[in-house]
């Protein structure tokens, strides 16, 4: 069983430590300290709330209840719900447990870059073009109540290097995802009228975002559940350190420490596949993927394997771009790069930050020392579930 409400606090999408004294949501901030001192940097991700768990204890509720229980719990703890759809699985999900289960949700809202882009089918637009917008309309058509907002970051992203606050110091205020599209997300409250009247009036306002899928492997021959400190994308450092004092509240859907049992159950159906199925199971496959290797041969589990096991009723032949694998210039942003840095004074904002990152960091947190688009290596926290 789920609290019945959220107990919010910044420091549950992570923090970094460099001693006992040195404390911060930047990830770069902990790295610079840490050449410093010489103290290796600690990530810490709730790992007081995710370790009072018994990992190896499946729970008793089914996924879905726990996913119905997830979504009463956000729908009581805060007074207006915005609903992140993407058009993907894990978004989907969280709409489809809101909506089936007659809880209400007050805002559907997608993001994308048209004016940036030019075009309904670029990396960034098409899944929302084809999936998000359609599957909304059709949503409203039987809930009218629903808001459904559509919101351009394309401005926000060429304005974003120009802010006095940003010109030097915005490559501190996201961590593993150093995208303009990551930090844009972080502007949306102060961007969109609606929001901030709310928040003036003092209504709690909950952005809910469908991070993050479940990362099973094995260690020492048995199968743990991994944390990665890679969801900036949706709630930055910046917006950690916003959030106590401006009332601006996130909620990963499934990665909050009031959600525990969802990912431990979710882990323990990838764990009973891994160990029963056999090698021509539809849901395995030879590409590798962080979901769960079977101890057997090497097969993994499958996106869309995943996706039908611990999302039901997904359609998995509903289009979709898929994830990009480069977390500093990716394919959403290709507008702005494509930009020349002379007619683009925030390019060239941005250009220069970049530079100063991987000019004065050590090698040793690239992903990939020639290919730096890649971004820094991630931070992680494990709990074996059996």
């Amino acid at each position: 069983m789920l609290p019945q409400k959220v107990n919010f606090t910044p420091d549950q999408f992570g923090y970094y430590t460099v001693g006992p004294a040195f404390k911060t949501y930047s990830k770069l901030e902990a790295i610079e300290e840490m050449s410093r001192t010489g103290i290796h940097l600690g990530w810490h991700f709730n790992q007081e709330t995710f370790g009072a768990y018994n990992w190896t204890q499946e729970p008793a509720e089914s996924l879905t209840e726990l996913y119905r229980q997830r979504a009463q719990q956000i729908r009581d703890s805060y007074d207006y719900v915005v609903v992140f759809y993407s058009g993907g699985a894990d978004s989907w999900n969280i709409l489809n447990t809101f909506l089936s289960n007659n809880i209400k949700v007050d805002e559907i809202a997608h993001c994308w870059s048209l004016e940036g882009d030019k075009s309904y089918y670029s990396y960034f637009n098409e899944e929302v073009y084809r999936v998000a917008i359609p599957n909304t309309l059709r949503i409203q058509q039987q809930h009218p109540d629903i808001n459904h907002r559509i919101i351009d970051i394309s401005k926000i992203v060429n304005d974003l290097y120009l802010k006095p606050s940003n010109k030097f110091d915005f490559i501190y205020y996201t961590n593993s995802l150093i995208s303009p599209n990551g930090l844009a997300r972080s502007y949306l409250r102060e961007s969109i009228p609606e929001y901030a009247n709310m928040i003036n009036q003092g209504k709690r306002v909950a952005f809910v975002w469908g991070t993050e899928k479940p990362r099973v492997t094995i260690k020492d021959g048995k199968y743990v559940c991994q944390f990665l400190d890679m969801f900036d994308n949706t709630v930055s450092s910046r917006l950690q350190n916003l959030s106590q004092d401006q009332g601006y509240f996130d909620e990963l859907f499934y990665w909050s420490p009031e959600a525990v049992p969802i990912i431990i159950k979710q882990c323990h159906m990838i764990k009973q596949l891994l160990n029963t199925a056999d090698i021509n199971h539809p849901w395995l496959g030879t590409e590798v993927t962080p979901y769960g290797k079977t101890k057997k041969h090497s097969q993994w589990l499958t996106n869309d394997g995943l996706h039908s096991m611990i999302y039901p009723g997904w359609d998995i032949s509903t289009f979709t771009n898929g994830k990009n694998n480069q977390s500093v210039i990716g394919p959403r942003d290709q507008w702005f790069w494509s930009q020349n840095e002379n007619a683009s004074p925030g390019l060239k904002v941005f250009s220069q930050g970049i530079q100063k990152i991987f000019r004065t960091i050590d090698p040793y947190w690239f992903n990939q020392t020639n290919d730096w688009r890649r971004g820094f290596k991630s931070c992680v926290n494990e709990y074996f579930i059996e």
